[in-house]
């Protein structure tokens, strides 16, 4: 009998463990709906080295900084070929004063060291393009009016003048042009005008060398016609030595001036 009940608890005790255990398992599948798990974050394979002593791998394709960049363009040959271009011209032309000119090229070393790589590349092709004007047919003609008329104008006047002069560093050569046009054709109609007056002189004294030739010619013709006419109406008139030739002796008649006595 003590056998039979001991047998009868211990299938009890199995029942209540296994319905313990199946909540369990409910409760676990609830919340796993409720909170699907979320997978791990996709780890980089590690290497099989030690990678805490290596030193870091170096990129190929790094680009070198601004300064580096921009030193290569100021060492280049094209840079320093179209600055020595621009500094000749400055030593040569007649426009801008030597205070002028120097304060153009402190200017010109000022904006070189503020600018990037690609604004000292866009400035050296402008600086080129600025050369072809500056030395062009039209600022030769533009340089010439600024030197004649400078050298006679008044202070007050030559201010005036220099402040209509073209800024060769800051404006565009297009610019530049339009502003050295102006002067080219104020002496190009200067040139023309003198052309006119010298024409219209020249016209003047041709004719009053003509007028002078003809009044010489008339004279002379009037000198031949009296020549002409004195030969042909010969002169009567006899001296009084043919009236009264000298004998070789005192004669009582003096001749006194040529005359008949």
């Amino acid at each position: 009998m003590k056998v039979r009940s001991e047998q009868v608890w211990t299938v009890r005790w199995r029942t209540v463990v296994l319905a313990g255990v199946l909540v369990l398992g409910g409760t676990q599948v609830f919340l796993s709906a409720q909170n699907p798990p979320r997978k791990p974050a996709s780890q980089p394979p590690k290497s099989s080295r030690n990678t805490a002593n290596s030193p870091a791998p170096q990129r190929t394709d790094a680009k070198p900084d601004d300064a580096t960049v921009k030193a290569a363009i100021l060492q280049s040959a094209s840079w320093k070929e179209v600055i020595q271009r621009f500094n000749d011209w400055l030593s040569v032309q007649a426009i801008y004063t030597t205070d002028e000119v120097r304060h153009i090229r402190a200017r010109l070393n000022a904006g070189i060291d503020r600018m990037n790589p690609d604004q000292l590349q866009f400035f050296e092709a402008d600086m080129r393009a600025k050369l072809d004007v500056l030395t062009s047919e039209r600022a030769l003609d533009a340089q010439a009016y600024l030197t004649e008329k400078l050298l006679v104008a008044s202070d007050a006047y030559a201010r005036k003048v220099r402040e209509q002069l073209p800024d060769v560093l800051s404006m565009t050569p297009a610019q530049i042009d339009q502003s050295l046009s102006i002067f080219a054709s104020k002496r190009q109609s200067r040139v023309q005008m003198q052309s006119s007056f010298e024409q219209s002189r020249d016209r003047r004294l041709a004719a009053n060398s003509a007028q002078l030739r003809s009044r010489e010619q008339q004279q002379r013709d009037r000198a031949a016609r009296g020549r002409a006419t004195h030969d042909s109406n010969p002169n009567n008139f006899t001296p009084a030595r043919d009236y009264f030739p000298d004998t070789g002796g005192s004669s009582v008649l003096t001749v006194v001036g040529g005359g008949f006595f």
